[in-house]
């Protein structure tokens, strides 16, 4: 994971958090705000982030409260202070309830407002300036529910941006809603951005998205980190022109979704979702058949303590790699810089055999990997590919690296079970090379593949010794399999 896409997925979590953070803020006393503050520090230290109260003014009909958010991870405060002045202050208004809020008919414990400029944060304000029209600024409120709930909204005002190139984009205010249980942390929240138009230097092309909306549920947050929920980027419509490209999007649909919950055997289910329909687009001649498509892939019954393995390691990484890439910035000698990468190297080695024992406490009785892409032709019809690899081997796993690769020499084929399905089109196999629709028509004409009412079908099922395709066991196949196995020993 990359240092922006960790510190994005960190400010997020902070956002959650702190909305419950605020909501203590206009209790009788302050102790209250301290503790809460003190339950949530384990959520932002994982997160590489840390929040605490700087001063609170108790007052007969509002209050006042100064709050401070700093990073501790050093690879994170490297980064973001070099455009950011650190920690990040913000004063808040509290109107002491019970309240009954406007043009809604409910009432509220409190309710708080902030106004930041954020444009006054950044450290080099007159570069800013020249890339940014207006100053950028979040107004925000925070209405405190008797039940524990908080709801909040905040608004960035609309901006015009120009990047490096003299390419210009005109984004609409983005809208920020959460309400979170600030007793368990759980939330829901959704950032929405109606339109982001761009337009090309020297006439090379534009874009514009609309209807960009960014929303999510936080069901459990574990004390490393480690959290439970669904989230989903979806944009409506995508339009994009560029000289440079062979296509043309005109009103496409995209979404990423990424859902990660706790089954019914206490185990981990993670999958992402990726889904993209053309719309009115212009695709080349080979590709203009397709309508839309789908990728899915992830892993069911997973043990929690692999997938927090899993995030403790990637965590480790990066805090190493963010210290060589501090000191590869100040090398002033090729053998400084040498020796740098040598160290990135080793980190990366490193890195691939943690995952791989990260990987075997993953697994657990009846663990499947999975991935499953579907594509949908100009007349709605399915083509689609879904395979599955499931581990039905014995437990406990062995615990070093070496002793599992020999086991999994040994014992391959007793410890997987395979499903794979397919259904390609005809329509799809028009613009594929003659090659390959040759090699197509001979896996027919041989069983592998076989063909009804214009599809083309594969399937096969692999369980411990036992091999079929399309139905019809294929002892002599699986014998060449399981001599290709012994020789790769």
């Amino acid at each position: 994971m990359s240092i922006g896409k960790k510190i994005v997925t960190s400010a997020i979590t902070a956002v959650i958090v702190w909305a419950g953070a605020t909501s203590y803020i206009s209790s009788a006393t302050e102790n209250a705000l301290e503790n809460y503050l003190e339950k949530i520090d384990g959520v932002y230290t994982n997160n590489g982030m840390k929040i605490r109260l700087l001063s609170f003014e108790k007052g007969f009909l509002h209050s006042y409260a100064k709050m401070e958010v700093d990073f501790i991870d050093p690879s994170m405060r490297k980064s973001v202070s070099q455009f950011i002045t650190l920690p990040i202050i913000s004063n808040y208004k509290i109107e002491n309830g019970p309240l009954l809020f406007d043009k809604e008919l409910s009432f509220g414990a409190s309710r708080m407002s902030n106004h930041t400029n954020i444009s006054k944060m950044f450290i080099d304000k007159k570069s800013l300036k020249e890339f940014v029209k207006e100053p950028i600024v979040l107004n925000s409120t925070m209405k405190i529910g008797f039940n524990k709930t908080a709801t909040y909204r905040g608004k960035i005002n609309a901006n015009e941006v120009t990047n490096f190139e003299g390419d210009t984009f005109k984004v609409s205010p983005i809208i920020i809603d959460s309400i979170v249980d600030v007793e368990s942390l759980k939330s829901n929240f959704k950032l929405f951005i109606k339109q982001i138009e761009g337009s090309l230097k020297d006439n090379r092309g534009g874009s514009k998205l609309e209807n960009i909306t960014f929303k999510g549920e936080l069901t459990k947050i574990f004390e490393n980190g480690f959290y439970l929920g669904n989230f989903n980027f979806f944009i409506e419509k995508v339009n994009l022109k560029n000289k440079n490209f062979p296509f043309e999007l005109k009103e496409a649909q995209t979404s990423i979704g990424i859902d990660i919950r706790e089954n019914i055997n206490k185990n981990i289910d993670f999958k992402i979702d990726f889904h993209l329909s053309k719309g009115k687009s212009d695709f080349p001649v080979e590709l203009d058949v397709i309508k839309k498509l789908s990728l899915s892939y992830g892993i069911t019954g997973a043990t929690l303590e692999g997938m927090m393995a899993f995030q403790n390691s990637i965590k480790e990484q990066q805090r190493q790699q963010a210290e060589v890439m501090k000191y590869l910035s100040t090398a002033s000698s090729v053998a400084e810089q040498m020796l740098a990468m040598q160290q990135l190297q080793t980190i990366q080695l490193s890195m691939e055999k943690n995952m791989r024992l990260n990987f075997i406490k993953l697994i657990d009785k009846n663990t499947i990997l999975f991935i499953t892409s579907e594509i949908f032709d100009n007349r709605s019809k399915k083509s689609m590919v879904e395979a599955k690899v499931s581990y039905v081997g014995d437990l406990p796993l062995p615990s070093t690296l070496e002793a599992f690769n020999q086991k999994v020499r040994k014992e391959l084929l007793n410890l997987i079970k395979v499903d794979i399905d397919a259904t390609l089109q005809e329509t799809l196999t028009t613009q594929l090379p003659e090659n390959i629709q040759s090699q197509l028509q001979m896996a027919v004409a041989t069983g592998m593949i076989s063909h009804k009412n214009d599809n083309y079908l594969f399937n096969l099922r692999y369980f411990p010794r036992k091999l079929t395709v399309n139905g019809v066991d294929k002892p002599a196949m699986l014998s060449l399999v399981e001599m290709a196995i012994e020789q790769g020993k």
